[in-house]
C-alpha cells in the first residue's frame, strides 16, 4: 500500500465518522430530541476540517509522485477507494436530507405553536380589556 492509498483510506474512515455522526443525530431526532443540534454541527465541523487536511495532503502526494509510479495496480486501488468514498458521501447526503426534513418539520410545528399562542394572547387581551371596563374597576380607583 502506498502513502496515497493510505491517505485515501484515512479520508474514508473520516467520512465514515461523519456518516456515523449523522446516524447518531438522526436517531436523536427520531426520539424527538432536537437539543443536540449544536453539538452535532460542531462535531461535523471538526470532521470537515480533518477532511480538508487529508485533501491537501493527498494533493501534495500526487504532485510529488513520480509518473512512473502510477501503474495500473495503483490506479485500480485508487478507483476502489474513490468508489467507497462516493458510496459514503451518497449515504451522508441522503441522511442529511432526512435530518433537514425533520428539523424543518419541527420548525414549522414551533412556528405554528407560537402563532397559536400569540393569537390566544391577543384574544385574552381583548377579553380582559372589555371585562375591566364592564366590571367597574375604574369606579374603585376614584373612591
Amino acid at each position: 500500500m502506498t502513502s496515497l492509498t493510505a491517505l485515501l483510506d484515512c479520508k474514508n474512515r473520516c467520512l465514515r465518522r461523519f456518516l456515523q455522526s449523522s446516524l447518531d443525530y438522526s436517531g436523536e431526532l427520531e426520539a424527538g430530541e432536537f437539543s443536540g443540534l449544536q453539538k452535532f454541527l460542531l462535531k461535523r465541523e471538526r470532521i470537515i476540517k480533518a477532511l480538508d487536511l487529508y485533501d491537501r495532503k493527498i494533493s501534495s502526494v500526487i504532485e510529488k509522485m513520480n509518473p512512473s509510479a502510477r501503474d495500473e495496480l495503483l490506479l485500480e486501488e485508487i478507483r476502489t477507494r474513490i468508489v467507497t468514498k462516493n458510496d459514503i458521501v451518497t449515504r451522508i447526503m441522503k441522511l442529511d436530507a432526512k435530518i433537514m426534513d425533520k428539523i424543518e418539520g419541527e420548525m414549522k410545528s414551533l412556528v405554528g405553536e407560537l402563532s397559536g399562542a400569540k393569537k390566544t394572547k391577543g384574544n385574552i387581551s381583548k377579553f380582559k380589556s372589555t371585562w375591566v371596563a364592564k366590571s367597574g374597576e375604574e369606579l374603585d380607583k376614584t373612591l
